[in-house]
C-alpha cells in the first residue's frame, strides 16, 4: 500500500475555483495527476454525489469532501489550503482553510459512516 498522502497531493495557498464543486474537481485532478486515480471522472462524480447527499463543510471554513469510489484502487488523501486571494471561495471552503479529500476504494470495508 502506498502512503496515504504524499507531497504531490498537498497544495498550499491555491486558488482552486469559484465554488466547492470546482475545489472538489481540482482535488480529484490532483489525485489523478499523482497517478493515484484509475478513473478521475468516476472520482469526481462520486465525490460530487457524496457532497449532494450531505455537505462536508464544517463551521470555521473547513471542508472534508470524501467518498467511496471505484475511481481509486487504494485509500488516498489530497489536501489543499486555499489562497487568501480566493475571494470567490464558497462559505464551506473559505480561503486559508484546509480542505482534504479522502478517497477509499469502493470495495474497501467501511471503518465509519460516509
Amino acid at each position: 500500500m502506498s502512503a496515504l498522502i504524499t507531497p504531490e497531493l498537498v497544495t498550499l495557498d491555491a486558488d482552486l475555483g469559484a465554488d466547492k464543486h470546482d475545489v472538489i474537481r481540482a482535488l480529484a485532478r490532483r489525485v489523478a495527476d499523482s497517478g493515484r486515480a484509475t478513473d478521475v471522472d468516476a472520482l469526481i462524480a462520486d465525490a460530487l454525489a457524496r457532497e449532494g447527499v450531505s455537505a462536508t463543510g464544517l463551521p470555521g471554513g473547513l471542508a472534508i469532501p470524501h467518498c467511496r469510489t471505484s475511481g481509486v484502487d487504494e485509500p488516498v488523501v489530497a489536501f489543499a489550503r486555499l489562497s487568501r486571494r480566493s475571494t470567490s471561495a464558497p462559505r464551506t471552503v473559505r480561503p486559508t482553510s484546509p480542505s482534504s479529500s479522502v478517497r477509499p476504494p469502493a470495495g474497501m470495508p467501511p471503518t465509519s459512516p460516509s
